[in-house]
């Protein structure tokens, strides 16, 4: 429940908008890692500290005594769950359409060849 609380609405929605970082949490550690667009790009570095400036305000002000519920944390769970079957079904479908539609790609050239 505390990491619960830790992670409130704020934090990951900043952790949802930067796909792109890498977020490695090593007990009392985390550490956000990403790879700049080009060599010495100063704009990234500028974007990224904002951002991180903006996470490291909103972990200080959350107070870890008061820690989520259990209607709060049911509130967040998402209602579908993905049926594994189905998923397989689902992806064995896609699959074999994919090789069909290569194998009759390959006949249409070769017989416009």
């Amino acid at each position: 429940m505390a990491v619960r609380t830790l992670f409130n609405e704020k934090i990951r929605a900043i952790m949802t908008n930067n796909n792109e970082w890498s977020w490695k949490f090593n007990g009392r550690q985390i550490m956000i890692t990403y790879e700049l667009e080009e060599r010495g790009a100063v704009n990234d570095v500028r974007s990224s500290l904002e951002v991180l400036v903006e996470i490291h305000n909103e972990l200080r002000s959350i107070e870890l005594t008061d820690i989520v519920n259990f209607e709060e944390l049911a509130k967040d769970t998402p209602n579908e769950t993905i049926d594994k079957k189905l998923f397989r079904k689902r992806m064995a479908t896609f699959g074999c359409s994919m090789g069909c539609g290569t194998v009759s790609l390959y006949t249409g050239l070769l017989f416009l060849w």
